[in-house]
């Protein structure tokens, strides 16, 4: 049985064979030998879509690598737009087709299919050789097409898609941008404006920076410069006007009253801004008919930015008055006229030390306060022109010098960095920048003229820019007071009123430590002053004009394995929120910090924190009269 089921199923397998190869001669279809009428060629640089017998079209040209738009206007295109029509022609599905010439027998004709003449013809090519498909109408029955192949010879029915895709409105086939260019790429800038474009403001890249190169050689706001930038290169054109650019007079574009030309490498973009855009209820517009350059075509753009543009020069100019990093300062020089100048110099630990002159030992060296240091070159890197008139005069005579009071000034700064300002990379060479301080500006109240020597530019700063700048070493000495080694411990506090010598704190006896002394404590292992006071340690200390002797002493008793260490600190009485303190081995009087001061009184007067009531008045509070 196995047997004759195998025989007949063999017998049919070899049937099959024969039919395949000796019978079934059949090649492609009909639909599939049509296919290559319809397809458009892989290198196709033309495409233009018009009516039957229409002057108006829309015309599409690869230039380079990129396709624009020739007709109606010349015009960059979506290049999203222009593929999305490849695709839908050389992608046809194609439902069936039938000859032309088999249309007289069925007593039909061109018309019939809409094709004589065709709705729309889809001509396409490379070079010089064109082709065209004639799209005729809908089918009566489903969502297709009719269109004429080619040659001619043909009609195929193709899903609509194709119409749909050749129907969209021309603002959507052309980019409405109106650069080409990104941020990164520009090298230059500059705009013109006025009616003769004689005002120029060009801005050129520096290492990651700006500089403005006219109308004076200064630096830019980089980050004020990348935004404004980057909005221009962001503009889109709202609408097209006209293609012909023969009467520009209407527009204003015969004079342009602004021209922004951006650069890079490899182009040379231009864009030209003519008049206000007319309002309907005569209000301002902030719409402006434009052009580019190498174009024709007219179109209105919307900048909103336009008080940025005409005041360029002033709104993106780097308001900081020093060009180099003063972060990375090696040297700060402080001087007043008639006076020994302060300096302060770093050292390769990155420690600072204040060289003074002894009338004895000559240059001598002190350990600087890092952290005030720090915050004084912080200070000057934030020191910048008053917004909006801060920039006094760009060429000052030796007059104007004088009147602001800087031909001699009276106060200077002088900073020593390898870095220019906004630069990474270090100079080969150190370079040094004094500020000199002038007079006070009579048209900015609370302000005062400077300049950087050896630059033309004359600045207004806010004067309290220079309240905590003097050229007193106390501003800028050690301020660390105390400093436990890592192998020493505390081995007792006591705290001592010197009027009575009543002891207040002892921390060997219990009975007088209470719960703010570890905050003491803490303090005391790593103490700082607020500041020093240009009063030299002695019995008293000077309290409101008045000298008044110490308060109380307290001694801080350490152990180490090496040796025992005993600092002694003298204390005023409180006023207010400030405690004077004193130091026979600093040999200086010192205003300790807040963080010493609470821990302090609360020890002192053994203050004990209430709750605040509720409701801290009776209802009643008199009694109601008899």
């Amino acid at each position: 049985m196995r047997l004759k089921i195998t025989l007949t199923l063999l017998v049919i397998f070899l049937g099959l064979l024969v039919y395949i190869f000796y019978i079934d001669t059949s090649g492609p279809s009909h639909e599939d030998e049509q296919i290559a009428d319809v397809i458009a060629p892989p290198d196709v640089s033309y495409i233009r879509f018009a009516k039957p017998g229409s002057s108006t079209g829309t015309t599409l040209e690869k230039q380079g690598q990129r396709w624009m738009l020739t007709e109606p206007f010349l015009w960059p295109a979506n290049e999203y737009a222009v593929e999305r029509i490849l695709s839908q022609v050389r992608f046809l599905d194609i439902e069936t087709s039938f000859e032309v010439d088999l249309l007289a027998q069925a007593k039909a004709s061109l018309s019939d299919y809409g094709l004589a003449p065709a709705d729309l013809n889809l001509e396409f090519g490379a070079g010089d050789e064109r082709s065209v498909i004639g799209i005729g109408k809908a089918t009566d029955i489903g969502d297709n097409l009719y269109i004429l192949s080619v040659d001619r010879k043909y009609i195929h029915v193709v899903d609509r898609s194709l119409l749909d895709s050749l129907s969209i409105n021309i603002e959507q086939i052309r980019d409405p941008r109106i650069f080409t260019s990104n941020v990164f790429e520009v090298t230059s800038w500059n705009l013109q404006r006025d009616e003769e474009n004689t005002v120029r403001t060009r801005i050129a890249r520096r290492g990651d920076g700006w500089n403005f190169e006219t109308p004076i050689r200064a630096r830019a706001d980089t980050p004020s410069v990348n935004t404004l930038l980057n909005r221009i290169l962001s503009l889109d054109t709202k609408s097209i006007v006209t293609n012909d650019a023969d009467e520009l007079s209407p527009y204003g574009l015969q004079t342009p009253e602004l021209r922004i030309a951006i650069e890079t490498e490899q182009t040379r973009e231009v864009l030209e801004i003519g008049s206000p855009v007319p309002t309907q209820d005569g209000s301002p517009s902030i719409q402006r008919y434009a052009k580019r350059e190498d174009r024709p075509t007219i179109f209105q753009i919307e900048v909103e930015f336009q008080d940025l543009l005409a005041n360029a020069q002033t709104k993106l100019r780097d308001r900081h008055i020093f060009g180099i990093e003063t972060a990375e300062a090696t040297s700060v020089a402080i001087a007043q006229i008639d006076e020994e100048p302060l300096t302060l110099q770093k050292l390769e630990t990155g420690d600072w030390e204040i060289l003074l002159r002894d009338p004895e030992r000559g240059i001598v060296s002190v350990p600087g306060d890092k952290p005030a240091i720090e915050e004084l070159l912080a200070l000057l890197d934030n020191l910048k022109a008053i917004p909006e008139n801060g920039f006094i005069n760009d060429a000052p005579s030796a007059l104007d010098l004088e009147t602001y009071a800087l031909e001699a000034p009276r106060f200077t700064i002088g900073v020593t960095s390898r870095y220019p300002r906004d630069d990474k990379n270090a100079l080969e060479v150190a370079q040094t920048e004094t500020l000199m301080r002038g007079a006070n500006n009579p048209a900015e109240a609370l302000s005062r003229f400077v300049k950087i020597k050896n630059t033309p530019f004359v600045y207004s700063v806010y004067s309290d820019a220079f309240e905590n700048i003097d050229n007193d070493p106390l501003l800028f000495r050690d301020r660390n007071l105390l400093s436990i080694p890592e192998d020493a411990n505390i081995s007792q506090i006591l705290i001592e009123r010197l009027a009575d010598k009543a002891v207040i704190l002892d921390t060997q006896d219990e009975t007088t430590v209470n719960e703010h002394t570890p905050a003491l404590i803490a303090q005391l292992a790593n103490l700082r002053a607020e500041r020093y006071l240009p009063e030299a340690f002695g019995s008293s200390v000077t309290i409101a004009q008045q000298q008044k002797p110490w308060a109380y002493l307290l001694t801080l008793s350490l152990n180490s394995e090496s040796a025992d260490h005993t600092h002694q600190i003298y204390l005023s009485e409180a006023q207010g929120p400030v405690l004077i303190g004193g130091m026979n081995e600093k040999a200086n009087v010192f205003r300790l910090p807040q963080a010493f001061i609470d821990p302090f009184f609360e020890t002192i007067f053994n203050r004990i924190r209430r709750p605040i009531p509720e409701q801290p008045f009776a209802d009643d509070p008199l009694p109601e009269a008899e």
